[in-house]
């Protein structure tokens, strides 16, 4: 039962939530962007009320490498985004009293997005790029995440969702001097996993989701932020039957960037949050570093 329910909630509730400031800025095309980094996440895990399941919580650590590529379409920004986590994740929880524990590790899902500034932002190579004291920005995504993860059927927590998931969003931001403000909207929509603990089929609403942010930059490379999002959705369905995992949440994120040279630079970033319903509900930690490489 356990393993059932956790499978529920890890289903519902995995990453669904985010605040992803200075998504919508200006990037000189032609420049490739290199990062590593590491997250630590830990939270309660809320189960499907029909679930004699008590004292749930799981822990994560990620390592994550990801690769950007700034370049002109049409005459304005875009870029591709890749990325691919490795996770050592335990979580535990009481069945009836009794106690139950599952330790894993290994890759999560591949993560390639594609970003494009329809809107305020004419794509300009690094050695003629010049960014404006006031300017509106708008831009759309899509981000296509893949099951390459480590997955088993016969377990119902795993790294890999076994499905592919896409997530279009579209976001506008507004620079005034050291000033920014952004706002976003997104949908998370979730293919079939027709192999969900021992060959049941596993079937997700969409999750609707989106944030706020403000940032405020020292000078380039230098800059802090806050933002706030709020989501609803991803009731689960297995094999047909609704069940009771509808997620509505809210997350706050404090972020800080340090530009150690002209091409590298440092982020910490703090989350925590609360929600309603099934799901997981994490404080995270994130410490990220990346490299500018100029490539034509």
């Amino acid at each position: 039962m356990f393993l059932l329910g956790a499978g529920l909630v890890a289903a519902a509730g995995a990453s669904a939530q985010e605040v992803s400031p200075r998504t919508y800025s200006n990037t000189p095309t032609g420049v490739n962007f290199l990062g590593v980094g590491y997250t630590y996440s830990e939270g309660d895990l809320e189960f499907d009320g029909a679930l004699e399941v008590e004292a749930a919580e799981g822990s994560l650590h990620t390592g994550f490498a990801r690769y950007v590529r700034a370049f002109d379409v049409f005459g304005r920004t875009a870029k591709l985004k890749v990325a691919l986590p490795y996770v050592d994740g335990k979580w535990q929880g009481k069945v009836g009293g009794m106690g139950r524990r599952r330790e894993v590790s290994g890759f999560g899902d591949l993560r390639v997005t594609g970003e494009w500034l329809f809107y305020g932002a004419e794509a300009q190579p690094l050695e003629a790029f010049e960014r404006k004291e006031e300017s509106t920005l708008a831009g759309a995504s899509l981000t296509v995440i893949a099951p390459t993860g480590k997955y088993q059927d016969d377990l119902a927590i795993n790294l890999g969702s076994n499905r592919w998931t896409l997530r279009p969003e579209i976001g506008i931001a507004h620079q005034r001097g050291p000033w920014t403000f952004e706002l976003a909207g997104t949908v998370w929509l979730y293919g079939d996993n027709d192999d969900f603990v021992g060959g049941n089929r596993l079937e997700q609403d969409a999750f609707w989701a989106g944030y706020a942010a403000t940032i405020y930059e020292f000078r380039p490379g230098i800059w802090v932020s806050a933002g706030v999002g709020y989501g609803k959705g991803a009731r689960t369905a297995v094999n047909g039957v609704d069940r009771d995992t509808l997620q509505e949440n809210w997350r706050f994120a404090l972020i800080g960037s340090y530009a150690i040279t002209k091409g590298q630079g440092i982020s910490l970033v703090f989350t925590t949050g609360t929600n309603r319903g099934v799901g997981y509900e994490p404080t995270t930690i994130t410490l990220g570093y990346q490299l500018a490489i100029p490539w034509p």
